[in-house]
């Protein structure tokens, strides 16, 4: 490693700061990653109005349980329009459904896409995050994230702008209520940030900075 001078790339400040120093990379370089064209083309329109649904859409469902029983026991009965749907997570018992919990599975990009049009926020805890991708893709069709804001996705959450930070999952309540209330003005906001915080992760722009360091 020393003799090859290797110089090494993170996705995130988060990644970089926790690899250890043992390994004695020449540079350490942090590059994001970036959206696909598929999120980076979709046309958005704020005024559509949205349906009361949050969205989880991280493969891993570490805490997922403990969110799903703060959804039945507080936010649905509380609110019995909102629904919560589940992507790339084991389809588990319809019990869930009388609670308006959902589990699709693996999906497509484009079913994926259709269900962040129209719904209201995702729910991304971030305790695992090296960066978090889906909080860039769900941001880039308008949604603001819901999460403890820690790992990778603290560099990318800014509370009360792009999204709504919460100390632990039993905050979740009071925030989803939140959410649900703000009036049609602050939500429109909320979403043009988010789509316009995404928009550093374009393509476009990422592959500027793998063009600088290769050549």
């Amino acid at each position: 490693m020393i003799f090859n001078k290797i110089e090494a790339v993170f996705v995130s400040k988060y990644l970089e700061e926790n690899t250890s120093k043992i390994y004695n990379f020449s540079k350490r370089i942090v590059i994001s990653n970036f959206l696909l064209d598929i999120f980076e083309k979709e046309r958005i329109n704020l005024k559509t109005k949205k349906e009361l649904n949050f969205i989880w859409s991280v493969k891993r469902d570490y805490a997922l349980n403990e969110v799903v029983d703060v959804w039945c026991k507080e936010i649905f009965p509380r609110n019995r329009k909102v629904s919560f749907h589940i992507f790339g997570v084991n389809k588990r018992n319809k019990i869930f459904k009388k609670y308006n919990i959902f589990f699709h599975g693996n999906v497509p990009k484009k079913t994926l896409i259709k269900f962040y049009k129209k719904s209201t926020a995702m729910i991304c805890l971030g305790y695992d995050e090296t960066f978090c991708l889906n909080a860039i893709e769900s941001m880039s069709q308008g949604l603001p994230i819901i999460s403890l804001g820690v790992t990778a996705v603290g560099e990318l959450l800014m509370n009360n702008h792009n999204g709504f930070k919460i100390d632990e999952i039993g905050d979740l309540p009071n925030v989803v209520n939140k959410i649900i209330n703000l009036n049609n003005t602050k939500k429109i906001k909320i979403s043009k940030n988010s789509i316009k915080f995404s928009k550093k992760f374009h393509f476009s722009k990422i592959k500027k900075k793998w063009s600088f360091l290769i050549n």
